[in-house]
């Protein structure tokens, strides 16, 4: 559960009265319209796999979109090639730079990660799937991972279903 918290900022040269504090409530709820733009949610893995998090970013741009891989180790992960495989069907993609690497506070882990722009369409055979696979071409070889296996969806597939 996340908490947010919210603050009305009021001019110090003025004296707050109830009615600026209403004008501030006011605006506050007139701009609860939130549009989320990239879900982000782990994919099926067994328990002792490194378990990626996928994230779609829904901002479509030219008829694609992007889909990132994140991998936490206490190793640099190179993602060299995605492929999703929708119900035994390889759609294979490069992605659009070097794999980033960010040190996690505290910790010897790495956030390994990487990105490719996949067409609209290719959300659609999500959509319609019985079963999703997705392949990270790896510095240490291929990995698998289910987003959708025999009907149980991970965390990343009910998120992308909710947003879709």
């Amino acid at each position: 559960m996340h908490c947010f918290q919210c603050c009305i900022v009021v001019p110090s040269n003025s004296n707050p009265s109830s009615n600026s504090a209403i004008k501030g409530t006011q605006s506050v709820e007139n701009s609860k319209s939130v549009t989320r733009t990239t879900t982000r949610g782990p994919l099926l893995c067994e328990t002792s796999q490194i378990c990626p998090e996928l994230a779609i970013d829904w901002t479509k741009q030219q008829g694609k979109h992007h889909i990132s891989a994140y991998i936490y180790s206490s190793q640099k992960i190179d993602l060299n090639e995605f492929t999703f495989v929708i119900n035994h069907k390889n759609y294979s993609f490069s992605p659009l730079s070097a794999t980033s690497y960010h040190q996690l506070n505290k910790s010897d882990m790495i956030d390994s990660s990487n990105t490719v722009q996949v067409p609209s369409s290719l959300l659609s055979r999500f959509k319609n799937a019985n079963d999703i696979q997705v392949v990270l071409s790896t510095n240490q070889g291929e990995r698998s991972y289910a987003m959708l296996n025999n009907g149980k969806p991970s965390k990343a597939y009910r998120l992308f279903l909710r947003a879709y």
